[in-house]
């Protein structure tokens, strides 16, 4: 499903590099690699609201729940009990409108950090224009505006789970004004409605 909604359009979230099937294309976009070169080529479905952002609100990720014990009766919690027991977090996990494309390693490196602006322009991936902090991403211009989409229909389709902040509205709202939906993410999301039965209204 979510290969088919990038037919038309293959090309990596932050980066915007070109792939087919699970492998990257890092010299179509000038991507350099950090670290990781075999997690660098491959294509991963990065959450571009973090899980950890909408899963840690729920009980079974906070706290546990009795029935989750790994087979040594040992109690876990977290993402894995949250998967387990969770309805609801497993429908925001497969949210389609929350799920993109991109780089194994910047998916790695992105982790569970928020979104926001970094000071400077310290690139370590070549031409790929994201930055990345111990604590804060900062996307590309040109998907600003994708990025804060996600973050509000994601804040307004599950009440009480990402509990953004004002200053974060603002911002979100500033980067939604700025870079308006483009012909490409209207026709994806009328697919993602199609499939999914549910409309991103950020995405007008």
């Amino acid at each position: 499903m979510l290969p088919e909604l990038f037919e038309a359009h293959p090309r990596t979230f932050y980066c915007d590099c070109p792939f087919e099937g699970k492998e990257v294309s890092l010299k179509g976009c000038g991507y350099k690699v950090r670290k990781n070169s075999k997690r660098a080529k491959r294509l991963e479905w990065e959450h571009v609201v973090p899980a950890a952002a909408f899963g840690r609100s729920l009980k079974p990720w906070a706290e546990g729940h009795p029935k989750c014990k790994d087979s040594k009766k040992r109690p876990y919690k977290g993402r894995r009990c949250a998967e387990k027991i969770s309805k609801r977090f497993r429908l925001m996990e497969a949210d389609l409108y929350n799920l993109r494309p991109a780089i194994g390693e910047v998916n790695g490196d992105r982790s569970d950090k928020e979104v926001g602006l970094v000071s400077g322009e310290p690139r370590v991936y070549g031409a790929c224009d994201v930055e990345i902090t111990k604590d804060t991403v900062e996307p590309r211009e040109a998907i600003r505006g994708d990025v804060a989409r996600t973050y509000l229909y994601m804040n307004q389709a599950y009440p009480g789970t990402l509990s953004l902040t004002d200053e974060q509205k603002a911002m979100f709202e500033a980067w939604s004004s700025n870079d308006p939906p483009d012909a490409w993410e209207r026709k994806w999301a009328d697919r993602v409605e199609e499939l999914q039965g549910n409309r991103n209204p950020f995405i007008e």
